[in-house]
Parts: C-alpha cells; structure tokens; sequence
C-alpha cells in the first residue's frame, strides 16, 4: 500500500496540503500551472512489489520543481519490520515547449546506513505539458508476508 501525500506550494503565496490514499488522485493548480497526480497502481504480481502513478504537468510560461520523498516500506501488522524503498522519475512524453530535467532519476532509502526516506526532483520550464511516471518499489530479498506501507510526499514548487 502507498500512501500519498501532496503539498503544493505557488508564487510562494500559496500553501495547500492533500491527504489522498489508495484509489485516490489529486488536481493541484495555480496561475499558469497545473499538475495531475493519477491514481496509483500497484503490481503485487510481480516478484517485488511495485506501486505507480502518472503526473502530468502543464505549465504556461513558467517553471516549477517537482520534488517526491518517500519513507521507507514498514509492515502493518508488525511495524518492527521495515524494508527500503527505491523511487524514480521518467519522463514519459512532453507536448509543446517544454524542458524537463532530470528525464530520469531514481533513489534509494538505505535502512542499513539510517536513511530511511529518500526523494528525487525534477525540474519542468516552458509552455506546454510533460507525463511522468512515478514508481515506488519494496526492495527487499525476503520481505515478511503481510501489507507494506510507504509514504510518498510530493511538494511543488514554482514561479
């Protein structure tokens, strides 16, 4: 299960912040932006699981940084039990004039090193729309069967 968390930040003037669990998705906008965070989709079928969710960006002669964290997976029913998570950022298409950098990130908590959140960020400029696929994956060899859960914070930022 992933839970994800949205704050948004515009022309900072404006602060909002969205609670949106499993099945939910979320409209972010402002003057000259907007960003669509699609539901997230879970893999449980695949040997590690993985959760994803596209976000597609309009921007109109502006530039914003899109910045997601995650924490760490930990186990429901036994919360002793934690696994890390990695968390990337692909571009997936872009319409118009639009720069995006990075095209492709990902990150890594390390639960070994103490680092148990981990984020990557991206920066969109122009006029025109870019698609990101955000993926969120429970990277452990032997995970303890049960609901692992992972909190993703997105903060967007523009001007």
């Amino acid at each position: 299960m992933i839970r994800w968390k949205h704050v948004f930040a515009a022309l900072a003037v404006a602060a909002s912040t969205n609670n949106v669990g499993v099945g939910d998705g979320v409209r972010l906008g402002g003057n000259g932006l907007l960003v669509d965070m699609a539901a997230p989709v879970s893999s449980p079928s695949v040997a590690y699981p993985i959760a994803t969710s596209d976000c597609v960006v309009r921007v109109n002669q502006r530039q914003v940084v899109l910045h997601w964290t995650t924490s760490s997976f930990q186990h429901l029913q036994h919360p002793e039990y934690q696994s890390d998570a990695a968390i990337s950022a692909v571009l997936t298409s872009s319409i118009g004039q639009v720069a995006v950098s990075p095209q492709h990130i990902v990150n890594r908590t390390n639960l070994a090193k103490h680092q148990n959140q981990a984020g990557v960020a991206m920066s969109i400029a122009g006029n025109g729309q870019a698609k990101i696929k955000l993926s969120i994956k429970l990277e452990d060899d032997a995970p303890v069967a049960g609901v692992h859960c992972a909190t993703v914070v997105l903060t967007v930022t523009g001007n």
